[in-house]
């Protein structure tokens, strides 16, 4: 049949759309049909076009009235009808040009229509539709369960053959937004020393979306669902409005629709979460539940490596410091061995030696005054000996104990500085590990000398305290106090890293509370171990 003729029949048709034969041949039809004249009016719907639609004849006078009822969403129904008026620019009477449309019933479902429109002569069209939504759907959960199956193969290779924390995140936000069609989202750990969960990644967000993204996520931290039962949490007509990198662009406002709360797991162990985000077109499913459950355990494996790989790094980049830290002490404290012994012993030496050798060539009278200087820088010498290895390691402190060592150490620190020594302990009637109390007088000991050197104080109390499992100790004065920032950049902060450094090395954790003017709190607590 040639298009004229074929126009000519449809031109006929509706001019006798409500004959009885044509009516009854039309109503029967599994198609929805509808005719259009060339404003767009509705002239003829069958009662299939109103059943895929939800409406009724006096719902849609018009062409208009139907894209607004059909695409709610601004965006979507500018795209529509784009479509529509540039395909029906072109076409030619008698042909058809065929395309597929998701679009909103009057109840609010949604149903995707096969439109089938057919430019007439008389510049009308008749639109033919045809529900293909169970196909469609069919389809489309076949074509992303294969791209979940994809982006999980991509996903496990790709994040376990690195130990990248951050070339991880890159990974699995890429996969999100091209292979799962996740426009935006993001990831936080759970931090467990400081009780807090930090963002590592997002996309997708502007900055005014950051902090209800945050809020949203620090709420799942406290859901029992997430936390105990390690579910994952699907939320859908959020009215939280955001705007789209797409949509921002043409100036549509989104909405945040339908998110995922996915737990990141290591054996049931909860290492953070997943926030994944759909906008008000697209929604997330009951049954992607389980995908994205697995998902989330493959995630939170190598993420758990990526991290605990980093702390190794971080640990042995912080080995490799305290190592060069300890060559710096060590090599301070031969510096100051050798001085001592050049400056000081050295000198009462010659000094000695001189008296000796000149004892020799006097009279008994000389010789006897001699004599007595060479004792005089004997004791002398004994003296700064003893001095100096009580300041290298006080034999007290091995043979009776810290708190002995500690009480002999205020004794000499009082009458060096006239600053008077307040002591507090509870718990101390027993021996702890040697590097214990070695670490606990040291940090006495430092302490106590910046005090003299910076507090401009005459008076400080020093705190010790064991429970069985920890050795604690604190060092208090109310003197000037410092700035912490200040003296951190200074190169001549030695004492209180060497302090932080010896607390590191056995696992404790040491604190500096200070502001100028306020005096100073410094506080130590060592685990004692088995």
């Amino acid at each position: 049949m040639s298009p004229r003729n074929m126009n000519n029949q449809l031109t006929e048709l509706e001019h006798f759309a409500q004959h009885e034969s044509f009516q009854t041949l039309w109503e029967n039809s599994p198609h929805g049909m509808a005719m259009l004249d060339r404003h767009g009016a509705i002239s003829y719907m069958n009662g299939k076009f109103l059943e895929f639609f939800g409406y009724d004849a006096s719902d849609l006078p018009n062409v208009m009235d139907w894209f607004m009822r059909a695409y709610p969403s601004l965006f979507y129904r500018h795209l529509a009808m784009s479509g529509w008026i540039s395909g029906f620019k072109t076409i030619l009477p008698g042909t058809k040009r065929p395309y597929i449309g998701k679009v909103y019933r009057k109840d609010g479902s949604q149903k995707y229509i096969n439109f089938i429109p057919v430019q007439l002569e008389t510049d009308g069209v008749l639109m033919i539709c045809e529900d293909i939504t169970k196909n469609k759907l069919a389809e489309d959960r076949i074509t992303q369960k294969n791209l979940e199956l994809e982006a999980l193969n991509d996903i496990i290779t790709s994040i376990n053959g690195s130990l990248h924390l951050k070339e991880i995140l890159k990974i699995l936000e890429k996969v999100f937004i091209q292979k799962l069609d996740i426009p935006m989202g993001g990831i936080f750990f759970y931090d467990e020393l400081s009780t807090r969960i930090n963002m590592e990644t997002c996309w997708g967000m502007s900055e005014g979306m950051l902090e209800e993204l945050t809020n949203t996520a620090i709420r799942y931290f406290e859901d029992k669902r997430v936390v105990n039962r390690k579910e994952v949490i699907l939320e859908v007509d959020n009215a939280y409005p955001i705007f789209s990198r797409y949509a921002r662009a043409r100036g549509f406002l989104f909405k945040w629709h339908s998110h995922l709360c996915v737990p990141l797991l290591v054996k049931d162990d909860l290492q953070g979460i997943i926030l994944l985000i759909r906008e008000a077109m697209d929604v997330f499913r009951e049954d992607q539940i389980i995908f994205f459950k697995a998902l989330g355990q493959q995630i939170g494996v190598a993420i758990q490596n990526a991290r605990l790989f980093e702390n190794v790094r971080d640990s042995h980049r912080h080995m490799q410091t305290l190592s060069h830290r300890l060559v710096e002490i060590q090599e301070s404290e031969r510096r100051y061995i050798a001085r001592e012994l050049h400056d000081e012993i050295g000198q009462s030496l010659t000094g000695l030696k001189l008296a000796l050798e000149m004892s020799e060539r006097q009279s008994n009278e000389a010789a006897k005054i001699g004599i007595v200087e060479a004792q005089t820088l004997a004791g002398k010498l004994m003296g700064i000996v003893r001095e100096l290895s009580l300041n290298l390691r006080p034999a007290m402190l091995d043979d009776l104990g810290l708190l002995p060592a500690l009480l002999w150490h205020f004794e000499r620190f009082t009458a060096q500085t006239h600053v008077q020594v307040l002591l507090r302990h509870t718990g101390l009637n027993s021996r702890f590990p040697r590097e214990i109390e070695t670490a606990v007088y040291r940090i006495v000991q430092e302490a106590l000398t910046n005090v003299a050197r910076h507090a401009k104080t005459e008076e400080v109390t020093v705190r010790l305290w064991s429970d069985g499992d920890i050795l604690g100790v604190q060092v208090e004065d109310f003197g000037i106090g410092f700035d912490m920032q200040a003296v951190a950049g200074a190169a001549n902060s030695n004492g209180l890293k060497g302090m932080r450094e010896r607390v590191e090395l056995l696992s404790g954790q040491l604190t500096v509370e200070t502001f100028q003017g306020s005096g100073t709190k410094l506080t130590a607590e060592l685990p004692i171990g088995s």
